[in-house]
């Protein structure tokens, strides 16, 4: 476990001081840090870039892209689609489809996330445009599984050089399209079943990026147990 005294940046330096006194009173014995982001004055190792956004699976194979790497407090999709039986239930049926204000209004404020355009042309480049919200909703799950899955399973196979990861994030207060695991109707997405694929006690991972010329591929087997694994003689 890692105590933070604070999370986006430092708290006010009386309060600082009041936390430091707290744990030193209790003889806090494990690790601390007094942020997650990398605020200059305080840098703890620890990094709160992201990405918010649909990477795909090289994303996070590669040694290419610094967020994908390191001790990271907050990383994933801002964009994330629910599955059609949730989307029926706060989206009136008459603005299914096409995308359309009634769905930015559960969208994230933020400039890009709050009409889902980046969602939108990932599916559409990727997987091909969508002519119903059913393909389009399906299509998202495949994205979000594939994504959540490369993600968590980096995390095992470059362990030298990805200490901490905490997934952005598990779950909505309110139906929302900002990015979860589960939707606020606890229905779980793609995402949730890549990160429960990639997070088996033992697996065995396919990374496709390899030496990233497309020359080679990289198998791995992962034991995520407390014992020892050999291969049978049966």
């Amino acid at each position: 476990m890692l105590w933070a005294n604070g999370s986006d940046g430092l708290p006010p330096d009386p309060v600082l001081n009041d936390y430091h006194a707290i744990l030193n009173e209790l003889h806090w014995q494990d690790g601390v840090v007094d942020t997650v982001s990398n605020v200059n004055r305080a840098w703890s190792g620890i990094h709160m870039v992201g990405p918010y956004v649909w990477r795909p699976p090289y994303y996070w194979f590669s040694e290419k892209y610094g967020p994908a790497r390191g001790s990271s407090a907050e990383e994933g999709d801002n964009e994330t689609i629910p599955p059609l039986e949730s989307l029926k239930k706060f989206i009136p049926p008459d603005h299914l489809w096409p995308i359309d204000e009634y769905w930015y209004f559960h969208a994230g404020a933020n400039e890009g996330n709050n009409t889902l355009e980046n969602i939108q042309r990932v599916l559409e480049q990727r997987y091909g445009p969508s002519k119903t919200v059913q393909e389009f909703s399906r299509k998202a799950q495949l994205a979000h599984y594939e994504d959540v899955r490369a993600q968590y399973e980096s995390y095992a196979t470059h362990w030298a050089n990805r200490k901490m990861v905490v997934h952005w994030m598990m779950n909505n207060p309110w139906p929302s399209f900002f990015g979860h695991l589960f939707d606020a109707y606890f229905k779980p997405g793609g995402g949730y079943f890549g990160a429960k694929k990639a997070l088996r006690p033992i697996s065995i991972i396919w990374d496709y990026y390899g030496t990233g010329d497309r020359s080679s591929a990289r198998i791995y087997v992962v034991n995520r147990t407390a014992e020892p694994r050999r291969r049978s003689t049966t």
